[in-house]
């Protein structure tokens, strides 16, 4: 969290001067600035691991139970995150008056601090709103009446100061995103190296970048862009370079391998950069080295291929079934 925190220091708390790079840099790691904080909480082990899974994980998948549970666990960690704020605040305040710390120092910390807090609050007031929200089309499924769960909604959020109007806003923009943006970016993680979190940051800075409303967003024409940078020997080093040593899932992989096919890139590379690229998924290597196999992924929908993503020895079984005419190597 060191870089983080110059980032903040550099300009004294105040977000709006943020540069673009710096405010990918803080968005991609406000996961993992959340994730620390809610091990500073007093939840039990339970409550913090379903306030993660939350956090990290589409909610629509939970039943009913895991729902409810979900929603108390959030609650109070909503409760936690707002007494850490002000027992903060607090100390704060004795360290300006007891001049352990200038006014300066205070005001910078300050701003650190409500821009934190504001970011986990917020964060946990969205899954929160999700949680309800599918909670409550889960009970009226199931009873064929609905419990109105917007009116415990809106009044838990407003206890915390948080808009309901807002947060429902960009729970939905989120929720519209999640399979398009958030799948292809890097995982950040407080044990990663430096050299990882380079090439996280230099991944999120190709694919990426910082919509109106200060969130962040895979560019629309992400494959173009890849093909593109792929182009020059600089370009070309750097991807080689995330594709080794950033922390990216199959779907990133897939994306960048489908732009330099696209780019026409892909025919001219040896096996091992191939390798490196796919991350010796023969699988997937096999889908992209053969046109047939390629024309079959591309008609697949979108959840059989994240299926398997997911499962390579799927993959793998799938692609034995499939005719020996169909392995035709890419020209």
């Amino acid at each position: 969290m060191n870089q983080i925190n110059e980032i903040y220091q550099r300009h004294n708390g105040d977000a709006s001067k943020f540069s673009q790079e710096e405010k990918e840099i803080i968005l991609n790691n406000q996961n993992e600035m959340i994730k620390a904080k809610i091990s500073m909480m007093e939840l039990s082990a339970e409550q913090q691991k379903a306030a993660l899974q939350a956090l990290n994980g589409d909610v629509r998948s939970l039943n009913e139970t895991q729902l409810k549970h979900t929603k108390d666990a959030l609650k109070q960690a909503l409760d936690e995150e707002k007494k850490l704020y002000e027992n903060s605040k607090s100390e704060l305040k004795e360290l300006l008056n007891g001049k352990a710390i200038d006014q300066e120092t205070y005001n910078k910390r300050i701003q650190e601090l409500e821009s934190k807090h504001n970011q986990t609050m917020e964060a946990l007031g969205s899954k929160y709103y999700q949680v309800m929200q599918n909670l409550d089309a889960k009970v009226k499924a199931r009873t064929g009446q609905s419990w109105n769960y917007w009116e415990e909604a809106k009044r838990v959020l407003e206890e915390y100061g948080l808009s309901y109007e807002e947060i429902g806003k960009k729970a939905a923009e989120t929720s519209q995103k999640v399979g398009n943006s958030h799948s292809i970016l890097a995982k950040y993680t407080s044990e990663m190296s430096k050299e990882v979190k380079e090439a996280n940051d230099a991944w999120s800075l190709l694919v990426g970048n910082i919509d109106k409303n200060g969130n962040f967003e895979v560019k629309s024409n992400v494959k173009e862009v890849i093909g593109e940078a792929a182009k020059s020997a600089e370009g070309w080093e750097q991807l080689q370079f995330i594709a080794k040593t950033a922390e990216i899932n199959s779907n990133a992989r897939v994306t960048i391998a489908e732009a330099l096919v696209e780019s026409g890139k892909w025919k001219d590379m040896t096996l091992e950069e191939k390798q490196v690229i796919i991350k010796n998924q023969a699988g997937l290597q096999a889908i992209f080295d053969s046109e047939n196999h390629l024309r079959i992924w591309n008609s697949m929908p979108a959840e059989v291929k994240q299926l398997l993503l997911e499962n390579t020895d799927v993959m793998n079984q799938r692609l034995r079934k499939l005719p020996k005419r169909s392995i035709t190597t890419m020209p």
